[in-house]
């Protein structure tokens, strides 16, 4: 089953905090990952959908099946 995470902003994910490193059969859709870093996290067959990833990071990160559909992407590393 799919998790759905809907207008969330992800300003405060840090990895080094203990946050979830792995994500898996998710949707994000109207989030905010604006100058988010993924170090060394994992995302797996995850669609993004109308979200905001303007100056995120992806450091040491697997992407596998991602879907980008209608996202601001300027400046993503």
């Amino acid at each position: 089953m799919r998790k759905l995470f809907e207008n969330t902003t992800f300003d405060k994910y840090n990895p080094a905090a203990g946050y979830n490193h792995e994500f898996s059969e998710c949707t994000f859709l109207n989030c905010d990952f604006s100058n988010v870093v993924f170090d060394n996290a994992e995302l797996t067959d995850c669609k993004f959908v109308s979200c905001n990833l303007s100056m995120t990071r992806f450091e040491n990160t697997v992407l596998s099946q991602i879907q980008f559909s209608n996202c601001k992407v300027l400046g993503v590393d």
